[in-house]
């Protein structure tokens, strides 16, 4: 994969800054255009398209000859003592695309070939990104788009797969953000996924040399002390056999090195900060055998057109993401998704938050999806914009079972088969001598307003060529009419339905919990949590209790000390569209108060509750949390009180805030006089901190920095709470 130097030794110079750029090989991007469409103007081709080879790919060597800085999967210790060292004496090269990399780019169709033999040996796959010019990647954004490409995978067999798909990198590669990487886009550097891989030669503009192990079973690769992780949309993933469209989102934005716990662990798949295994709709999973493969609905023996739409909540690219539909067109036809047919779930034909609970539900997964941030992660980094990714590979952990066989291999709970693969197939040692010749082609690329990327005639046809004749009016079986795409309406009652019921039932339906334990009041697990909650001088409190699917609380003991709490979403898991949580407050003996909300647009706030409880309480509040607390109103040396969390719609939780009577005014806020006395003995009680254990005279000299620290402080109490602490003395 990765060419020795007699390959690319001709007589050149190289240049000499951090991550350099090699010109052994002079850097030819491959065209391929691609079109950019509208309902209203039609489709445009934009000619400036060009495809750029991964800088993991390429020839890495010294940057004042030819001498090897990576060899097979091991790096010159002499060259890359550490990452900066690596970066600042090394270079990377241009690639020559068809004879060392099997590249070939014939008109809009770009094909990745498995196996290429060259002169030094042998290169194993491939990934290449789409651009917009010489330096710079092309930034798709999807959202209220549909995304249309042509693929022929009848010349990929088990175990291979041949992927196109989004990632959240930077346009030029990281160069602009990291000066010492001279490279940049130009020569394919900057990628990230969800795996958070840390078989990355080069990130953040370093080398991940500190740390390497070379793979056991991969000549070609090995793993760093980093990995580098983004938000990933997978449009395809697919062979001959099996294909899958899947959204991983991350908890960060934009491409981050990850270190440790950070990239996901094999002791710990779930533990970092992007979701690993996704959302994924693959067909032969979700209970349709017949629908995809060599022969089937969806031919494999034959090109094809794959469509996916990514459905806003308002019709408008500034919508919520609620859907994520796809369509196929083969031989004039429009064929709409397969249906799924699993006990436990709804004949879902695209991703939705309802899909995806209802899936990691039935099939005993891990919701890391949802756990990372779901459709609305997901929504976030496509709205940041994405590069397109395409590439040819085979897998060295676990040899591609996952997408076309069964998975684990000993499993034959719901969801365990993915394809019609042997158990033992897909091995890259087998595959790489026995199928070198297969390969992928993706051609006629098209982005646009949904429904101006294919043709949809009288009966429901399309052709998936770049010409504009219509398609065939005959139908297939299970095809269906296209859905109107001139206008997009609000997601029904049906689409939101999830709603409450996830964020505090089915998160805990995992594989890593016992959904049979989880009776009656139940303790959240830490690392689910939904909510959080700080009261100062204390540590935070992430032990919520669950009462049912829309309720919880924590217990705050010695509440006759608290002044005020803080409650607020952890970040792991947003509420659904429409929906937020009214926070309550009970003391043992005088009931539940309402206190305020919180919502994705007020995902924290800050309570005073010395006073409230002698307010009314709120029934409602009462009814739900109150049983579940077994504190009694004559405990008042040690009471311990229940900060309540009710998820409901949000114009519902508004009603009942507009109910409640407005806030006392407090005597400072009355009485300017009083006010400015408090502020000046509050700065005089500081700075009286500041002299030595002397008393504070006039003489007495502060420096300005405590002056100004005062004043960061006094803001930020008064920003946090108000002016609450001036009346206490704080």
């Amino acid at each position: 994969m990765f060419p020795k130097a007699a390959l690319l030794a001709l007589a050149l110079g190289a240049v000499s800054w951090a991550q350099n750029v090699g010109t052994y090989t002079a850097e030819n991007h491959p065209k391929l255009p691609f079109q950019r469409c509208t309902k209203s103007g039609g489709c445009t081709t934009v000619s400036t398209g060009q495809v750029v080879l991964d800088a993991n790919w390429r020839w890495t060597h010294v940057t004042n000859g030819y001498t090897n800085c990576y060899t097979g999967n091991t790096w010159n210790s002499t060259a890359c003592p550490d990452n900066k060292s690596c970066a600042a004496n090394c270079a990377v090269d241009g690639a020559d695309y068809s004879g060392t990399y099997g590249i070939t780019v014939s008109g809009n169709a770009l094909t990745l070939k498995f196996v290429t033999t060259n002169s030094s040996g042998k290169n194993v796959g491939s990934r290449v990104y789409l651009m917009s010019s010489e330096d710079k990647y092309e930034m798709f954004k999807v959202l209220n788009q549909e995304f249309t490409f042509d693929v022929d995978v009848s010349n990929l067999p088990c175990g291979l797969n041949g992927a196109l798909y989004f990632s959240e990198m930077d346009e030029d590669g990281g160069k602009s953000k990291y000066p010492s990487n001279k490279a940049g886009a130009k020569y394919g550097t900057g990628y990230c996924d969800s795996q958070c891989p840390k078989d990355i030669k080069w990130i953040n503009g370093e080398a991940n040399a500190e740390g390497w192990t070379p793979s056991s079973s991969d000549a070609n690769g090995g793993n760093g002390k980093y990995g580098t992780c983004c938000n990933e949309m997978d449009i395809w993933e697919a062979n001959s056999i099996s294909t899958a469209y899947t959204p991983h989102p991350c908890t960060v934005t934009g491409p981050y090195r990850c270190e440790g716990a950070e990239c996901n662990t094999p002791t710990d798949r779930y533990g970092g900060i992007c979701d690993p295994d996704g959302c994924d709709f693959n067909s032969y999973r979700q209970g349709d055998r017949d629908f995809y493969g060599p022969g089937k609905v969806v031919d494999t023996k034959k090109k094809m057109t794959v469509v996916t739409q990514f459905i806003t909540n308002d019709g408008t690219a500034n919508g919520r993401l609620v859907e994520i539909r796809r369509i196929y067109i083969q031989d004039g036809k429009v064929i709409q998704n397969s249906k799924t047919n699993i006990p436990g779930m709804d004949a879902y034909d695209s991703i939705t938050d309802d899909y995806c609970v209802d899936q990691k539900t039935a099939f005993g997964d891990v919701d890391s999806f949802n756990l990372k941030g779901g459709m609305k992660g997901m929504e976030d980094g496509l709205r940041n914009g994405m590069v397109l990714s395409l590439s040819i590979w085979d897998d060295h952990h676990s040899n591609m079972l996952w997408l076309d066989s069964t998975y684990p291999t000993d499993s034959t709970k719901p969801g365990a088969a993915r394809g019609s693969c042997a158990t033992d197939s897909g091995k890259p040692s087998d595959i790489e001598s026995s199928i070198p010749n297969s390969s992928v082609t993706f051609s006629n690329i098209k982005i646009g307003d949904i429904g101006s990327t294919f043709n949809a005639g009288s009966g429901g046809g399309s052709s998936s060529s770049s010409s504009s004749s219509g398609p065939s009016s005959t139908s297939v079986t299970r095809t269906t009419t296209v859905a109107s795409t001139t206008t997009n309406s609000a997601p029904t009652a049906t689409q939101t339905k999830w709603g409450a019921a996830f964020v505090l039932g089915n998160i805990f339906k995992s594989t890593r919990y016992d959904p049979s334990k989880l009776v009656g009041t139940t303790t959240c697990p830490t690392n689910t949590n939904m909510f959080g909650c700080c009261v100062a001088g204390r540590l935070l409190q992430t032990n919520l209790v669950q009462v049912d699917e829309t309720h919880a609380y924590f217990e705050l003991p010695n509440a006759s000390t608290i002044n005020h709490v803080c409650v607020f979403l952890m970040g792991t898991v947003p509420f659904p569209e429409g929906y937020g949580a009214a926070v309550h407050f009970f003391w043992p003996g005088k009931g539940f108060q309402l206190l305020g909300m919180l919502s994705n647009d007020k995902p924290s706030a800050i309570f005073r509750l010395r006073g409230t409880y002698t307010g009314s309480t709120s029934s409602a509040a009462q009814d739900k949390f109150s049983t579940f607390s077994s504190v009694g109103p004559d405990m008042q040396q040690d009471v311990t009180a229940i900060l309540g969390l009710s998820i409901e719609p949000i114009a519902q939780v508004q009603n009942q805030l507009q109910s409640l009577p407005p806030a006392p005014v407090s005597d400072l806020a009355k009485d300017p006089t009083k006010l400015a006395e408090r502020v000046v003995k509050h700065l005089l009680n500081y700075l009286s901190g500041f002299t030595g254990g002397s008393p504070l005279t006039p003489e007495a000299l502060i420096p300005m920095s405590v002056v100004a620290k005062w004043y960061e402080i006094f803001i930020g109490k008064v920003r946090a709470g108000g002016i609450g602490f001036l009346e206490r003395g704080d």
